[in-house]
């Protein structure tokens, strides 16, 4: 079990693997399985079982959801994210000084760790203008301006974050290697800044260290050994998800970075965050993620339906699949059903429920599912609400979508702490890889009327003929259909 103490207020001397707990923070790394590893990251405000993701947030709110949603979903909520650009103006450092509570207040977010990143992992703030030594260009709510140390050492002394991300010359995968080191320069010219900053004011957030060098790998270890110089509670991995060429070459600057890194201070990633991407970065020894890929696929009107486990698949498929069929009954089921995972627009990882296949369909998002959406809600009644454009849908999708996620990250601790991990990714990897396991229309479904299950009489008859398919079939795309590429 590896102990590191955080730096303590204004303090940064040298720390080793037995140094005791401070009463600003700690992280303990209680169990590893090669470079994967499960640990606790303790501060004032509460705890955080790693690896896990931050509840996404702009300008210091969930998207859709309220606090006492957020209190309902389970796994509990444990941290967020917030966006440091996004508080220079509308509330201003000013206003939140004039507040006096810091962000666990002023938002509302008493109970969990919160984080202030240099970035919105869903919007980029960045590329507008070049950046230059004093100060970098961000597109934020008002428009752009350059924001210098100064004036981001002020929104966090406002924010008063549990966490925070040095300031960071952002760039994307695409830069010249020129451009590239001059990002590697400034960002760790202004972590300097920041520390000493830091120390001035007596500030209590505990500083992660941003670390650059856009797809050279031998920029990033550059930049990563720089930042491991200093005194810093861990290391923020920025400037990913702007446009690698591939999952191997991400897999390759990761590694180049981590490789400068010690192991006993926690390593944040921004903008990575859909899952076979974030058991890649974990595989590595990542262990703090954000939330934006939740956001994009309920935005787009998506709810998560990828298991948790294979015994959970083997589940769900059988609770999907008809009750009888036998012979030539069970090949035109069969092929009504490969020819309804087309049309309903979903994959191994989601289903789009703009789609008209679910405008009949009476069952849960997903079968067995314990969230409140999917306790008391049909797939039906959120395609009928995304067709009417009521907010309503997307804060149903955000309730199921979140608490999908946030299991799904409880399920790869648990194959860590298993020593699993490896088989656990392997299985991941292939099922998203995968076409979505076959599941029947919902009209193909036995049941009786009311219940989950089967759609006959004339109701179903004018159904089917409204979206231009058989009452025994299923209904073919039309041109009212919304399809979005998540």
């Amino acid at each position: 079990m590896l102990r590191s103490a955080l730096p303590s207020v204004g303090v940064y001397a040298s720390m080793n693997n037995n140094t005791a707990n401070h009463a600003n923070g700690s992280f303990i790394v209680n169990h590893n399985d090669g470079k994967v590893r499960v640990g606790v990251l303790s501060t004032s405000h509460g705890v955080l079982n790693t690896p896990t993701s931050l509840i996404y947030t702009r300008r210091g709110g969930p998207p859709n959801l309220t606090p006492d949603m957020l209190k309902k979903l389970k796994p509990a909520v444990s941290g967020y994210q917030l966006d440091v650009m996004q508080f220079l103006a509308q509330p201003s450092p000013t206003t939140l000084k004039q507040y006096g509570a810091g962000a666990h207040k002023f938002l509302c977010m008493e109970e969990g760790v919160v984080l202030a990143s240099n970035r919105d992992p869903v919007m980029y703030e960045y590329g507008g203008r070049p950046a230059n030594d004093t100060s970098v260009y961000a597109m934020i709510h008002t428009g752009g301006r350059q924001v210098t140390v100064e004036g981001y050492m002020d929104v966090v002394e406002a924010l008063q974050p549990d966490l925070y991300v040095t300031m960071c010359d952002e760039i994307t995968a695409d830069v010249k290697k020129k451009r590239a080191v001059s990002s590697v320069t400034r960002t760790t010219k202004w972590l300097d800044a920041c520390l000493s900053l830091q120390k001035a004011r007596n500030l209590s957030a505990l500083p992660l260290a941003a670390i650059t060098g856009g797809a050279l790998p031998e920029l990033r270890e550059q930049s990563a050994a720089a930042a491991a110089q200093r005194d810093v509670a861990g290391f923020a991995l920025c400037g990913f998800g702007t446009g690698e060429d591939s999952c191997d070459e991400r897999q390759a600057l990761l590694g180049a970075a981590l490789s400068q890194l010690p192991e006993t201070k926690p390593r944040f990633l921004a903008g990575v965050s859909s899952p076979a991407e974030v058991l890649d970065a974990v595989s590595l020894g990542v262990d703090l993620f954000d939330c934006g890929y939740v956001s994009q696929v309920t935005g787009a009107g998506y709810a998560l339906t990828f298991p948790l486990n294979p015994d959970e698949r083997q589940a769900a498929g059988q609770a999907d699949a008809p009750a009888t069929a036998s012979g030539d009954a069970a090949a035109t089921a069969a092929s009504t059903s490969a020819q309804y995972q087309e049309q309903r627009g979903a994959d191994a990882m989601k289903m789009n429920l703009w789609s008209t296949a679910y405008r009949l369909d009476r069952r849960p998002l997903v079968v067995g599912c314990s969230c409140f959406t999917c306790t008391h809600h049909s797939r039906a009644y959120v395609h009928h609400l995304l067709q009417s454009h009521e907010m309503l849908a997307e804060v149903l999708l955000d309730m199921h979508n979140t608490q999908h996620y946030l299991a799904f990250m409880e399920a790869v601790r648990g194959a860590v702490q298993a020593g699993s991990f490896t088989k656990f990714h392997s299985w991941f990897k292939t099922h998203a890889e995968g076409e979505a396991p076959l599941e029947q229309p919902p009209n193909m479904v036995q049941g009786s009327r009311g219940g989950l299950g089967q759609e006959d009489g004339e109701e179903g008859k004018r159904a089917a003929a409204e979206a231009g398919g058989s009452p025994g079939g299923s209904a073919p795309a039309t041109k009212k259909q919304k399809w979005t590429s998540v």
